[in-house]
């Protein structure tokens, strides 16, 4: 993944996934689903968690790859100047595999991923 990052894979913002999947928060939102904090595992560039921002919902972002999250925390200031998007005070976006998270069970409301490669 770092190899891809490198050359300048995930710039592209254009293709994504990631309008269904906000499109399906929010929907679940408007019919009374607590989902107040969400955790994007595999957040690229890091445009689905700002949009979640938008939503006034507060989002971090996992991604394997170092240079996924470098370049997510470049396109994306946190909202409100926050350093930390999250109630733990980790930055919003940081590498980490989805299979050994670095927050507490139960931080988010929600944990979504779209547009990762298996």
């Amino acid at each position: 993944y770092e190899a891809l990052y490198a050359t300048g894979w995930g710039k592209d913002t254009r293709v994504s996934q990631g309008a269904k999947l906000l499109h399906t928060i929010r929907n679940m939102r408007r019919q009374g689903a607590a989902i107040d904090s969400v955790l994007d595992v595999g957040c690229s560039h890091g445009n689905v968690v700002a949009e979640l921002w938008q939503s006034g919902i507060v989002a971090s972002g996992v991604d394997i790859a170092r240079g996924a999250a470098d370049l997510a925390t470049s396109l994306h200031k946190p909202p409100h100047g926050r350093a930390s998007c999250n109630g733990e005070g980790r930055p919003c976006f940081q590498a980490a595999s989805a299979t050994s998270l670095p927050f507490r069970d139960g931080a988010f409301d929600a944990i979504a991923s779209s547009d990762v490669l298996e």
